[in-house]
Formats: structure tokens, C-alpha cells, sequence
């Protein structure tokens, strides 16, 4: 992904966030409590909606970019597994991530939690059969209450979360290889001035790579792009953060080739509806609203047909320089001497 190391704000308007939407089942868009958004490099996803889970595939068009997605199966009991296993009442299936682990297993951890505010019991990882989307196992923070989104980083085998609120900057560490916590959070260097005790309202979270990115839940859709250090260091140094200015309810986020797809749920509370929805943004190619783009091609075009035409004013000069300077040739006496020339 190519996102440099200056903070930067890119301001959406609707029109032009609409032709980014990824296009889905209305009836299932409508259904769905938002909130978490798994890709895994290839064209399949699933998605977390609260109490449930769905896996499906993308459309893709002629560039191989994401146009549509369609959602084939459904497991509308992923909380029932979770609370047979611990005799709790789990509630919120939040983000996750696509895990392939050494033994070779394909599975989506994603961040639990209770219900109510708030929370009361202690968050947890739950892990699910990445094909048949059944419950695995369950693996329970001992003092974490709030637990949104896990980032799975494949190269070092853990996996990142933080608290919804009051994280002080560190990420919490799960050990995908032992299946244990970590005692020693990774603590990310080069925080703005705005996120130095805390960066509230972590909602969604995947790893391209080495590059840990951070969906905030706030006015601005804040994007933080972390580079995560080598296997012998933790921790990890902000890259940039981007306002995107999405809008609405910033959910579970996933990166596909150059593109960030983030989840949210859209109220349209003077319907007393809401559905869930996936914008897709260019990660490698920033947009600009069509306006500016127009203006940009209006003023390439305009200097291209200038340089034409100065060529041409330039070139009909030399040839008749050249000519006033010649012999008049025998079809220039003939049309001196016609009246209709």
C-alpha cells in the first residue's frame, strides 16, 4: 500500500463516496447489524453482523477490483458455541481477521464481547472454521472488557487488539502459535499529538503485510497506518493517519490488493431504519471529488491543444519564411494569374 508519512486530510462528498459503495443484497444490507469485514487475498469474505456470521465472494470487474459481493452462507447460531463454552452470555461478535495457523488450519478470530454498557464480561477471542463458519474454541482476555476488531499478523504469528477506549497507545498481544496472551503489549511510537494518551473508538483493524491499519470511530473516519516492527522488537511506528471523512458509524475494515473496505452502518433514523454498507477506498490512488478531477483533465487538455497550436503558428511561420525567400514555382505563377485564386 503506498500512504506517506505526512498527515493528511481527504474530504469525501456523497456523490462521490457513492460510486465507491460496494453493491450487496439489500434485504441481507438491511438485516445486518454491522460489524466486523474479512477478506483474505483472494475473492472471498465474510462478514460479522453482531449475533451472526456470513461468507461470500466478490464480483469482481475487467480490472479485477471489487465491484459486487454476494453472501452464500449463513451461521445465524455463531453465538451459541461461545456460550455453551463458557457458560456466558456473549452478545458481540465484533471484527476480525482471517488466520491461517502453523499447522496449516483456516480460521476468523474475531473480537467478543457482552452485552449491555457497560461491559461486564471480560472480552475474548472467538475463533470460527473459516469454510464452514462453526464454532472452534474461545480464548478469554483475564482483565479486557471491551474487545472490537483483531488484526492478524502472519508473519510473526500474533494477533493485535486494544480496548475500545483508554488504550494509552499500546496494542494487546495474542499468541496465534501457543494460543495464549502475551504478557508484553507492543507499545506504537510516532502517535499525533491528538492520539498521545489514547486513540478512542478503535472499531476495525487488518494487516497488509507489515502495516497494521486502524479504522477510529470518530468525526473524521481516522485511518492509522502502523508499521509494525521486526520479530524481535514489538511495537510499531505510525506511518500516517488519514481523515477519510466516510461519515456514519465506522465499523470492521479489510484491505483488498489497493483498496480499503470499510464497513459501517448507516441510520437513517428519519426512516427508523439503518442498513450495512462497504465503501470501498483507493488505498494506492487518493481520489479527488469529480469537480477537481474534471478541472484537472480541463487543464491538461486545454495545455496539450496549446502546445498544438503554438507548433502550428511556429511551423507556418518557417514555411513561409522559407518560401518568400524561393523561386515562385510554376503552380504559384499559374494561380497569380487566376482570378478566382
Amino acid at each position: 500500500m503506498i500512504l506517506n508519512s505526512s498527515t493528511s486530510y481527504i474530504e469525501y462528498d456523497r456523490a462521490e463516496i457513492e460510486s465507491f459503495i460496494l453493491r450487496w443484497n439489500e434485504t441481507q444490507s438491511v438485516n445486518c447489524v454491522a460489524q466486523g469485514f474479512i477478506t483474505n487475498g483472494t475473492d472471498h469474505v465474510w462478514i460479522s453482523c453482531t449475533n451472526y456470521l456470513g461468507r461470500g465472494r466478490f464480483i469482481l470487474d475487467a480490472n479485477g477490483d471489487p465491484a459486487e459481493m454476494e453472501i452464500h452462507s449463513w451461521n445465524v447460531q455463531a453465538l451459541d458455541g461461545p456460550i455453551k463454552h463458557s457458560k456466558q452470555q456473549y452478545a458481540h461478535i465484533g471484527d476480525g481477521d482471517y488466520v491461517v495457523l502453523e499447522n496449516g488450519a483456516r480460521e476468523l478470530c474475531f473480537g467478543l464481547e457482552g452485552g449491555g454498557s457497560p461491559r461486564v464480561l471480560y472480552a475474548a477471542i472467538a475463533r470460527y472454521d473459516a469454510d464452514t463458519l462453526e464454532f472452534v474454541n474461545l480464548h478469554v482476555h483475564p482483565s479486557m472488557k471491551t474487545m472490537a476488531y483483531l488484526a492478524f499478523h502472519e508473519h510473526r504469528q500474533v494477533a493485535y487488539t486494544t480496548n475500545w477506549t483508554d488504550n494509552q497507545g499500546e496494542l494487546i498481544v495474542f499468541d496465534a502459535s501457543t494460543l495464549e496472551w502475551v504478557d508484553r503489549n507492543a507499545t506504537v511510537q510516532g502517535l499525533p499529538e491528538e492520539y498521545q494518551s489514547d486513540i478512542p473508538f478503535i472499531q476495525g483493524a487488518d494487516m497488509d503485510g507489515d502495516i497494521l491499519y486502524l479504522m477510529v470511530d470518530d468525526f473524521r473516519s481516522s485511518l492509522i497506518a502502523i508499521q509494525m516492527n521486526d520479530e524481535n522488537e514489538y511495537g510499531g511506528q505510525v506511518l500516517s493517519v488519514k481523515h477519510l471523512g466516510l461519515g456514519h458509524e465506522r465499523e470492521g475494515v479489510s484491505v483488498y490488493k489497493d483498496w480499503l473496505l470499510s464497513l459501517d452502518n448507516q441510520w437513517k433514523t428519519w426512516e427508523d431504519r439503518h442498513y450495512a454498507e462497504i465503501v470501498c477506498v483507493s488505498l494506492a490512488r487518493p481520489r479527488t471529488s469529480n469537480r477537481m478531477l474534471d478541472l484537472a483533465v480541463g487543464a491538461m487538455l486545454g495545455l496539450g491543444v496549446g502546445l498544438v497550436v503554438a507548433w502550428c503558428l511556429w511551423r507556418r511561420n518557417t514555411l513561409r519564411a522559407a518560401v518568400a525567400n524561393a523561386e515562385p514555382s510554376y503552380i504559384e505563377v499559374v494561380q497569380q494569374g487566376n482570378p478566382l485564386t
